[in-house]
This record gives C-alpha cells, structure tokens and sequence, in this order.
C-alpha cells in the first residue's frame, strides 16, 4: 500500500493546515486534505491516527459526494501507518460509505473493503468481515445490499469451512433473489466471479438455478449481466448436457424482446464461442449470430459487425470453413455494405477484409471486394477511413495495385476533410499505398496530396507527413529524393510562410539518415544554406539545429557547413549563436 506521497517530508505548519482543512466548509479544499489523509497520519503517528483521526473521519462523513469519493479510495492507505493487525478498525468508515446512494462511491468502498480484508488475518476476517457482510446483506437499505453483493465472492474466497461457506451461498441466493432490481443486478455482476471460485457441484447444485432465475428477469437491465455469465457457466455443465443448454440459452438471449440483451449477446459472442464445444458451433451460434447481424436495432448490428472476423476465424480450422463463411456469413457483409446506419458500415470496414485470408484470393476477389469498394466510396469519411486502414490485409492477398483506380478518389476526398485526425490518418498510410501503387502512379497521383500537407495548418499533419516520406525514400530510392522530394522542398523554401519554410528544415532533417553523401550535398545542404539569412530567427535557429544533423549524421564534411555556421554564430538573437556554436563543435 504504498504511495508516491509518503516519501516527501511536510513542515509542521502543512500538517496543521491540513488537519484544520478536513473540518472546512468549502468542499474543494476539504476533499484536497482528505486525499492527503496518510500523510496527515504519518505525521501523527499510529496511536493519534487511531485514537483521533479514524474517529474523526467516521464521525464527519458528510453527504457530498466527492468527499466520500475521495475518502472511500484514500481509507487503505492508513494501513501502512496503523499496521496490518489493525486494520479491521478502517472497516467501519468504509462500511458507512458503502450505503452512498452514489455508484461509484459505493464501488470504490467496496473495493476498499477487499483490499482492507486481505491484509486482516483469519480471526479478523471471521470476527469483523463477514459480520460486516451480513450486516449489508440484510440491511433495509437496497444500496447496503448492492455493497454485499461486490462483497459476497471475497468473503467466500476468504472462509474456507464448508458450513461457512454454505451459508454465504445461501445468502448469495437471496441476494439473488432481491426484490430491488439494483440488488438483482449488484448480485448479477457478482455471479461471473462466484462461478469461478465455487467447484463444479456447487455450481450446478446451486449457482446454475440463479443464472436461470437472473436470465429470466423481468427487468431487461438485469437479464443482460447474465450474458457474461454463461461462458463460465459452460465449463461447469455437464458435458452431456452442454450442446443443448448452450442452445437454449443462446436461443432465449437473441430471441429476447429488449436489443440491450440482444447487444449484450453480440458483444460476448467470441466469449461464448469460445466456451462452446467446437463441433457445435455452426449448429447452434451461427444461426444466432447471422440473426445478430441483420437485427432491427443498428447498435446490435454494429456490435455483431465488429465481431464477423473474431467469429469466423474461431470457427473450426478445416476445409469447411471457407464455404461456411462465404455461403452463411458474406451474404450479411453484402447487405451491411448498405446498412442505413453510418456506425454499421463503419464497423464492417474494420473488419471485412481480414477475412480475406480466410478466405483466399479467388473468393475474396469474387465475394467481398465489391463490398470492399463500396465502402470505399462511402459517403462518410470514417467508413471511407477504415476501409484504408485495412490495406494492408487486403494486400496481402489480392494486392493493391488493380484497386488503384477505386482508392485515389477516397484518399483525394480523405486528404482534403475538414477533420485534421482524418487528414493524419490517411497520411500514416503514405508508405503502403508508395510501396504497392509503385513510383510512377505514386508520384502522379498522389504527390500533389504530399505538398498540400507539407502545408497543412496542424503540425502534427505536416510532422507526419515528413516521417511518412522519409520511409518511402527507402521504397524509391536516391533518385526519387533528387528528381521529385527536392523540387518540391525548393518550392517550399522560398514560401512567404514562415511555417512552411521551418517544415521544409524539419523535412531536411528526417531525410538526412535515409539520403546519400552525394544527395546531401548536392541537393539538400543547398536548401539548408539559402535560409541561414532568413529574417526570422526560429528559421535560423532550425539551420543550425539541420547542419548539427548534417555533421553527426552523415560523412558529408565542406568548409561551407563551416562557413554558414560561423555566420549563425556571430548572429544577434542569442539563441541562434547557442545552436550555432553546439553544432560547430562537433566539426
């Protein structure tokens, strides 16, 4: 339980102040001192920290809920100062907290409790703990028994006598069982970790009947968090049984009336999937899952969308699945292409051309590249977006270059959205698209777009931009640098911007590792050279900076480094005769 804090010294005066802080009025300074408790503590003592400040602290909880916030996630540290064997005298101020109204305080004091109780010993856990738990679970208060239901898997794991922990399944099953609907759900969320812990008798005997009870609640809000459960659940059934349970549980959740179940469902699919015996798979979530994708709620689908490649490359490795695929799954791909829905399309263009492998070529050729190009032409520039973040899957199986034709009217329209994040990523793209489209259809098709974010109003596009050229220097090598990067970089030097200037040096700087001796003099020092009287003194101070990478950097060596430094080094803003000088030095 340590803290970064503990090891800085506070004069007497900062403690005082914040022993007077934990009693003010204001809210902002109070909550500040309570995240300063172990501190406040340390310089106490243990004895004063026990005899006045956990008293204090118990007695002063108010209702504000970003103090108790506070104050529910700092209690642990006080551990450390009052000692392990001690600690159950931190339960009573966290057991107050756990009956917040507020969620997250009441999540964050329960979470407390557990790390509280680890550190109790055996004779502590059955005297305060799991007392403590049954106060909270049978307490009139609906948010004490969601705080017992967080609760309830610790103080299991904690006993290890078979009555005591009969008895807190029991208590679990009323839980359960809860006329509140947030103690339902508490205890829903609670159930996950339970069938973890308990072996498989009890699981069946006793947790199976509750997931059935939770699966078939009346509130829509409870019976989704059963969802999560089942792919633990399958591991205790019977082997006998698994097939049809797994069915008629998968059957029940997509055929549920509420879509938040059916997303619920959508969302733990692979899970399920994976708990599921592999030969049963098609027979009984294929169905299910195909259904999920063409569901009348768009969230459904988008969810059920984003899962098409996990759920078909977990289906069973083996000539099969190619023509499961393509006859029971790219029929829905084709018609979520369509979907009205923009989060849809956007979703399926994450994914659909991962299956290509799956697939093979002549599939992928015949079944989803039309798709795969429709999306391309997406009216949305994220759809658009995602569909080129995935060129590289596509490459790898059919390649790029027959698809140049459909890609350079989606990267024209993605190079010039008014989104600067749009912009960014189209350009991280740069070195696939050069090394597939190759020079020629590169250079003339694309290179326009390069210069225009060269000068594009956000530096992190231009930067990008900058580091994406210098990796296709090393696709098209020194050639390409002198006959088209130069011209270019030229053109950009004598710019009345002064941005576009300094982007130039910042250009000259990535491309100097990837260049050679001979481009470096004949081609880029020249540029370098030509702004060293640039009236600007960030330019000049970017010259020195370019020419220290020219030295340390490369085996390009004249007297005109020499002589251009030299002159930046008698210049009169201070800054540039420092860079200046810093880089004469390593001459």
């Amino acid at each position: 339980m340590s803290d970064k804090k503990k090891v800085q010294r506070f004069p007497v005066e900062e403690i005082t102040r914040l022993i007077q802080t934990l009693s003010s009025a204001d809210i902002e300074p109070r909550v500040s001192a309570i995240r300063d408790i172990d501190i406040i503590a340390e310089h106490i003592g243990p004895q004063r920290t026990i005899d006045e400040l956990i008293p204090y602290l118990l007695e002063t909880i108010d209702d504000e809920d970003e103090a108790m916030d506070a104050l529910a996630e700092r209690v642990p540290f006080l551990l450390c100062i009052i000692g392990n064997d001690r600690a159950h005298l931190l339960l009573p101020i966290l057991e107050q907290l756990s009956a917040s109204e507020e969620a997250t305080v009441r999540a964050k004091a329960t979470k407390s409790i557990r790390k509280v109780v680890s550190s109790m010993s055996d004779e502590g856990i059955y005297q305060e703990f799991l007392p403590l738990v049954e106060r909270l679970s049978t307490a009139p208060g609906f948010s004490l028994r969601s705080s017992a239901c967080a609760l309830i898997p610790k103080c299991y794991r904690s006993v290890e006598e078979v009555e005591s922990r009969a008895a807190i399944v029991e208590r679990f099953e009323e839980l359960c069982r809860d006329p509140s609907a947030m103690v339902r759900r508490a205890a829903a969320t609670a159930l996950k970790t339970m069938v973890e812990m308990v072996d498989k008798v009890t699981s069946r005997r006793r947790l199976h009947p509750l997931y059935m009870h939770i699966a078939k609640d009346d509130q829509d809000s409870v019976r989704l968090l059963s969802v999560p459960v089942l792919p633990e659940l399958l591991s205790t059934v019977k082997q006998a049984d698994v097939i049809d349970f797994s069915q008629q549980q998968v059957e029940a959740f997509v055929g549920d009336p509420s879509w938040r179940v059916r997303y619920m469902l959508a969302d733990n699919v692979v899970a399920i999937q994976r708990a599921m015996v592999p030969d049963s798979v098609v027979a009984t979530l294929l169905p299910a899952f195909v259904t999920m994708l063409e569901d009348g709620e768009a969230e459904v689908r988008r969810c059920a969308a984003g899962k098409i490649y996990d759920f078909c490359a977990l289906l069973p490795d083996n000539d099969e699945r190619m023509f499961i695929i393509v006859d029971s799954i790219i029929p829905f791909v084709q018609k979520l292409a369509e979907d009205a829905s923009t989060e849809v399309r956007a979703a399926l263009a994450n994914v659909i051309m991962r299956l290509s492998p799956l697939i093979g070529a002549k599939q992928t050729n015949e079944t989803l590249l039309p798709s795969f190009l429709k999306l391309l032409r997406d009216d949305d520039s994220q759809v658009r977006l995602n569909v080129i973040s995935r060129l590289n899957d596509v490459n790898k199986v059919v390649g790029l270059k027959h698809l140049s034709k459909a890609l350079l009217p989606a990267i024209e329209t993605l190079a010039q959205n008014p989104k600067w994040r749009v912009r960014l990523a189209i350009v991280e793209f740069l070195p696939v698209l050069a090394d597939q489209l190759g020079a020629e259809f590169f250079t003339g098709k694309l290179l326009e777009f390069c210069h225009a974010w060269l000068k594009d109003s956000v530096y992190a596009v231009r930067i990008s931009t900058i580091e994406n050229l210098s990796k296709i220097v090393k696709v098209f090598g020194q050639n390409w640098v002198q006959e088209v990067l130069v011209p270019m970089l030229q053109e950009l030097s004598t710019s009345e911007a002064f941005v576009h200037r300094l982007t130039v040096l910042f250009a000259v700087n990535a491309l100097i590792p990837v260049c050679s001796t001979a481009n470096i003099e004949k081609s880029l020092f020249p540029i370098v050279s030509q702004l060293q009287d640039d009236p600007i003194p960030n330019i000049r101070i970017n010259v020195a900076k370019t020419l220290n990478t020219v030295i340390t950097a490369s085996k390009f060596r004249s007297g005109r480094i020499d002589s251009v430094l030299k002159k930046l080094k008698s210049d009169a803003d201070p800054d540039v005769k420092f860079f200046a000088s810093q880089a004469l030095s390593f001459l």
